[in-house]
């Protein structure tokens, strides 16, 4: 009890006030967990539904092959597999929608979040975007078993890079990290099926992060902590739009990756021969 005269506390008053703030700590610390709970319509591909009530949800902290790659067909079927017609949980990091309208969110079917089978078994790879980190830590460790085994495209990617797309009508190619350490791109080549190169500068790109390449003139942005994009000024549009190949080379010469693009309509006056 409190003695009024002199503001004194009983001994343990204050302990129910200190955990309280301490658990309150540890819930900002840990992010966001506030969730929802919804029923998926149709699966769109390795890492995206179509929610009943017409939302889109991109599921966070990873990448999974792009409709046409390696392994994408794989993704997309461990996906409906575990969520399409089902019940499931979102849970939302810092930030709950892209610039597209879609929520971001870690899908749980069941106990099972959906986004860390994928990567387990190596149908996606980490993509991490901030400030939703909440789980990337967990994701780049399982990430790095699977790799370990060579399960799904970890059989055919070396790493340390991975090119994650190739957009031929936006002109533009994804490169990502897939390693669990920094890497220094000095000297990595990227080069199209007619043998352009473009050698990339030093930049740093953290684990689980990837970076933008751009055709045509720009200002690069090289902040590690922050999106870094770059610049491909080749004088004229790099990608054909009838189809095309990137080729991710390693300083020594060796393939890293290759990406095989095909165009999804048709550009008239658009394509280079």
């Amino acid at each position: 009890m409190r003695d009024r005269g002199r503001g004194v506390k009983a001994p343990g008053a204050a302990r129910p006030f200190r955990r309280a703030l301490a658990l309150l700590a540890l819930a900002v610390l840990a992010g966001p967990v506030c969730a929802e709970t919804v029923r998926v319509r149709a699966v769109l591909d390795g890492d995206t539904a179509l929610l009943a009530d017409g939302r889109r949800v991109r599921y966070l902290g990873i990448d999974a092959p792009e409709r046409g790659q390696p392994f994408s067909a794989r993704a997309l079927a461990l996906n409906r597999a575990l969520t399409e017609g089902r019940a499931v949980r979102l849970q939302f990091d810092q930030r709950r929608e892209d610039r597209y309208g879609r929520l971001l969110a870690y899908v749980y079917a069941g106990e099972e979040m959906v986004n860390e089978r994928l990567v387990r078994e190596g149908l996606a790879s980490v993509y991490l975007i901030p400030p939703n980190l909440l789980h990337g830590e967990a994701l780049l460790g399982l990430q790095a078993d699977a790799q370990a085994k060579r399960l799904g495209m970890w059989s055919l990617v070396p790493g340390p890079l991975k090119i994650a797309t190739l957009q031929l009508e936006e002109e533009y190619v994804r490169v990502a990290n897939v390693s669990r350490h920094p890497v220094d791109l000095a000297g990595y080549r990227l080069s199209d099926r007619a043998g352009r190169t473009y050698v990339f500068p030093s930049v740093l790109l953290r684990p689980g992060y990837a970076l933008t390449l751009l055709s045509g003139p720009g200002r690069d942005q090289r902040d590690p902590d922050g999106p870094v994009r770059l610049h491909w000024d080749a004088g004229r549009p790099v990608w054909s739009t009838r189809g095309d190949t990137a080729f991710l080379r390693a300083p020594d010469g060796r393939l890293i990756d290759r990406f095989d693009a095909r165009p999804r309509r048709a550009f008239p006056g658009r394509s280079r021969p």
